[in-house]
This record gives C-alpha cells, structure tokens and sequence, in this order.
C-alpha cells in the first residue's frame, strides 16, 4: 500500500478528449501548454485527430462534475484568448484531483512491486509510464540471472535502491513543479514572466524534470 498519499489543496483538473478546430497547430507532434496565476492547461494530441484538453484549476467554483463540452469549450477560449476555438465530437470527460506518492520500499521479503503498485506518479509528460518501464526490465533481467544461476543475491537486492531511489527523486521534483506552477504570489508571477524571456529551459525546470522520457537514468551508486 501507497503510504502517505497526498492531494494537492484546492486544485481539481477537468478534461476532455475531442476533434479541436483552432488556428494553432493541430500536428500529433505538438504539444500547447499554458500557465497562469495558480493555473495550468495544456492541449496534446491523442489518436484519430482527437486531442486532450485539461484545466488544473481552483476548485471553489467547479462543480463536482464532469464538466460539459460547452463549458471546456468556454474555458479554453478564455484560457487560449481564442473566440474561434471549437470542440467537437466528445469521446470522453473526466474530473480529478491530482494524487502523489510513493511506497516506503519497492521490495518487502519475496514481494517486488513494478509500475503503479508503487507510486502515484503525477501525469507530466508520461513519466509515470516510463518509470514502470524501468521498473519491468529492471526487475526482469534480476530475477532471469537469479534463477539461472548467474547472479548473486546482491543483484536482485539492488532493485530496490535503485528504482525505489528513483521513484522517490522523480516524485520530489513533480511535486516540487506542481506547487510552483499552481501556488504562487503574484510577484513571482511578474518573476517568471521576465525569467521566461532569458532561460530556455525554463518550463522543464517548473515541471520538475528535464527528462520526460526518462533516457537520463542511471545507477553509479548501485553495488
């Protein structure tokens, strides 16, 4: 069980997935992200010509619903500054709260977690995905040597530092992008308008990850 699972206060994320008519590009290699005071949207390509739209907004006023395509279509005109944005043909709504969290250990006597069983991984650029990835292959070739005879004990003792060390850095600094993005005073708002012109990667620093697919892991540590 995931310990100590936390939400972010007064935050809820509503979305939809639909057919997205703008003047922006529409190409399946293009992501749109937006940042405002204590807000985040984003506009991703899914499949079929279809894109998700989420809005991680201040609860106070959102029903305890999934919203409507009209009121996403409102919100995401308000939000992009685009009278001429239009959704069609829904094919899914969704209202959340964003969850995170880890497990004190990802190996307890002959139990070794893999994926989700471990975490609550914050949905930034599918690295929650990814991670599990690692995860598989990282416990698949120890127990293979194990069991043939080719490792030692030591081997298969080590996925837990490494993979539950990495779930454990990767979540500190989702979290830490989260609040940045969602609690902030309006003189860091006016901060990050001006940083925003001269640090180019700067939106990878607010999320908390410079490695979305997950390509930079590595393990010097590990016995």
């Amino acid at each position: 069980m995931i310990s100590r699972r936390k939400k972010f206060e007064h935050r809820a994320n509503r979305q939809v997935d639909a057919k997205l008519h703008w003047p922006r590009s529409t190409e399946p290699n293009q992501l749109w992200f937006f940042t405002y005071h204590n807000e985040f949207s984003g506009v991703m390509p899914v499949w079929g010509g279809y894109h998700r739209l989420f809005f991680l907004e201040d609860d106070d006023q959102m029903p305890d619903r999934d919203p409507t395509l009209a009121e996403i279509q409102t919100r995401a005109r308000e939000v992009t500054e685009d009278d001429t944005l239009t959704l069609t043909d829904p094919i899914w709504f969704s209202h959340s709260r964003f969850q995170y969290g880890v497990v004190p250990a990802y190996v307890k006597d002959r139990v070794f977690l893999v994926g989700d069983a471990g975490h609550y991984t914050l949905p930034i650029g599918g690295q929650g995905m990814n991670a599990g990835f690692h995860d598989a292959v990282g416990i698949s070739w120890r127990l293979a040597m194990r069991l043939k005879g080719y490792a030692s004990p030591v081997v298969l003792d080590s996925y837990n530092g490494e993979r539950h060390t990495e779930h454990k850095n990767l979540n500190d600094k989702q979290v830490s992008g989260f609040k940045r993005l969602m609690y902030r005073s309006k003189l860091e708002d006016t901060l990050l308008d001006v940083a925003g012109k001269v640090i180019l990667d700067l939106g990878s620093q607010l999320f908390g990850s410079d490695d979305l697919q997950q390509m930079l892991v590595s393990y010097a540590k590990s016995p």
